[in-house]
């Protein structure tokens, strides 16, 4: 049996009887043989909390917050005592906000799904200042985020989605430090713009590619014109230059047939009788 403070009166017989004291501390049992005693028929009598590793305990009883618990097991009497047990995970968690539709500066209607990593630092004053944490941090970031883009055109969100992330991060971090979270990384990971939208901005890409085609088609035309006229003024300043040039190309012409040539002084084309006809062919 478990027996509550004060005297208690029982009667001897021939089965010997053992008086065990547990200390309570505002409730929680401790004693070094308690591990034994959950294991005998008198089990049913007590209550078994179990906190997790990586996580503290915060313990209520009837209602009002009584003290913080480390990781462990702590046993309570089955009584009339209403006792809450809440897990705080003290490691790091995501949340993710999808598909807040907004509208920018120029009225373009957007969504964005935003990710934010944070890590409770302070279970108490956690749960002491918001009803629930993921929640809180839920709408401090669709604050955030609607004030944000609001103030900002389409080219200026898809140009740099970085500059949003760090401005959400400024705004959010100080609202959720008050109620004891750290706030870790938080970024816009996905702008989706609507069908009518998406193939305005095709168009437009297109457009802007294909105008930098043209503008390099050009830049290579000019190239190539601006090399053939310092050929020709190369040429026409060295004869000699010119006439191994005319060779050259008359090689190119004639390099399949078997002919044999003679020249003189001038240029090649003036020279027609030096061509001497060798094997039929000319």
């Amino acid at each position: 049996d478990v027996l509550g403070a004060g005297r208690h009166v029982y009667v001897k017989g021939e089965r010997p009887r053992r008086l065990l004291r547990f200390a309570s501390d505002g409730g929680l049992l401790d004693h070094p043989e308690l591990g034994a005693l959950l294991q005998s028929r008198a089990k049913d009598m007590f209550r078994v909390m179990e906190v997790p590793a990586q996580c503290v305990g915060l313990l209520f009883r009837n209602g009002a917050f009584l003290r913080r618990l480390e990781s462990g097991r702590y046993v309570t009497l089955l009584d009339d005592v209403h006792w809450d047990l809440k897990l705080v995970d003290l490691r790091e968690q995501s949340l993710e906000i999808p598909g807040q539709e907004i509208l920018t500066a120029d009225r373009v209607s957007l969504r964005l799904t935003v990710q934010a990593d944070f890590r409770i630092l302070d279970p108490e004053r956690a749960f002491a200042e918001v009803v629930d944490v993921g929640q809180a941090i839920y709408r401090s970031v669709q604050l955030a985020l609607r004030a944000a883009v609001g103030e900002r055109k389409l080219d200026e969100l898809l140009g740099d989605k970085a500059a949003l992330s760090g401005e959400l991060r400024d705004a959010v971090g100080p609202r959720v430090a008050a109620f004891g979270v750290e706030l870790g990384a938080l970024a816009v990971r996905d702008i989706i713009l609507p069908g009518e939208m998406k193939l305005l901005l095709n168009r437009v890409v297109e457009a802007e590619k294909e105008a930098e085609a043209n503008l390099i088609r050009r830049r290579e035309e000019t190239a190539a014109t601006r090399s053939q006229l310092n050929t020709a003024r190369l040429m026409a300043e060295n004869p000699v230059l010119a006439r191994m040039k005319e060779l050259e190309e008359l090689r190119k012409i004639l390099g399949d047939m078997d002919a044999k040539f003679v020249f003189g002084e001038g240029s090649v084309l003036d020279k027609r009788g030096g061509l001497v006809k060798s094997g039929g062919k000319s």
